[in-house]
């Protein structure tokens, strides 16, 4: 996965202190961590900084978020009927991958 920064590039080598900006590729690496609320301090704060300067980096994270909060409420719903306006072969196609996986 390519993310493209709007945000000022930074050529500084990874044993930098994280007190300095974040790269993209950085913001990618510590994503699920940030929303965990995992990183360190010092690495928050960067990674909030690089958020603040890049919006190609917010949306990014907007869609992470959009991704895991449809991911959740799809398979709490697991239970419920199929959607009439579902096609049938999309339906057949899911059922056949998942018999698959068996």
């Amino acid at each position: 996965m390519q993310i493209e920064c709007s945000g000022s590039p930074a050529d500084i080598s990874s044993a930098r202190p994280w007190s300095l900006l974040m790269t993209c590729r950085e913001v990618v690496e510590f994503l699920a961590e940030y929303l965990a609320g995992e990183l360190p301090p010092e690495q928050h704060k960067a990674f909030r900084e690089h958020l603040g300067g890049c919006t190609d980096c917010v949306t990014y994270l907007k869609g992470y978020e959009d991704a895991i909060r449809l991911g959740k409420v799809a398979l709490s719903q697991s239970d419920r009927a199929v959607p009439d306006d579902v096609p049938e072969e999309l339906v057949q196609a899911i059922l056949a991958a998942r018999s698959r996986r068996s």
